[in-house]
């Protein structure tokens, strides 16, 4: 966790462009997060990888506006703080989305609104109403949609589900089932 590392620990990296930050586990004490004040030390970052950790409100005002590239991983988020990131990134292009939420307050449908830029996509599909999923097609610029449920072979709705995706984008949009290991970052116990 960021104790070990202190808050000017990556200050000597200002042309810093990619960085992954893998917790081992999740933090409640935003207090201890030096993420924020790394963040803010990077001008020109443009990928950014975080799993586990800290609390998504309590640095996504920090992002720089020149990520183009972010994964977030069994990050635990509330819907607001979703909006704050995503007018710290305008210009998202690429998102790769594995949120734990606190409620089960529906997110994707607000995903064309507040990242209109996406050009590919990763999210589960698990329980997700196929409005939802459908409202996607929303994004003009959008061209791979990833679904993360790590099934041996997606079930029959979820293959009719991407064919009316694909039908819908008039096939702009590549939809692809991810078949691998099970990922230890992953948050499943949101789900249920």
């Amino acid at each position: 966790m960021d104790p070990i590392l202190s808050p000017v620990a990556l200050q000597g990296l200002p042309s810093l462009k990619f960085l992954t930050v893998q917790y081992r586990d999740w933090s409640l004490e935003p207090q201890l997060c030096h993420l924020k004040t790394w963040l803010s030390k990077m001008p020109l970052l443009s990928e950014l990888n975080i799993s586990l950790g800290y609390q998504l409100g309590v640095y996504a005002n920090s992002v720089p506006p020149t990520v183009y590239r972010l994964s977030l991983k069994g990050v635990m988020a509330e819907f607001k703080a979703l909006r704050d990131l995503a007018q710290s990134v305008p210009d998202l292009l690429h998102l790769h989305l594995d949120l734990c939420f606190h409620n089960k307050q529906s997110l994707i449908a607000e995903i064309p609104h507040l990242f209109p830029k996406l050009q590919s996509l990763a999210i589960r599909h698990y329980q997700l109403p196929v409005e939802e999923f459908l409202g996607l097609a929303q994004l003009s610029h959008l061209k791979h949609l990833v679904i993360l449920d790590p099934t041996a072979r997606p079930n029959s709705e979820l293959m009719d589900l991407t064919r009316k995706m694909q039908i819908q984008t008039n096939y702009r949009v590549n939809v692809v089932n991810f078949s691998g290991p099970r990922d230890p970052s992953a948050c499943f116990y949101a789900n249920y």
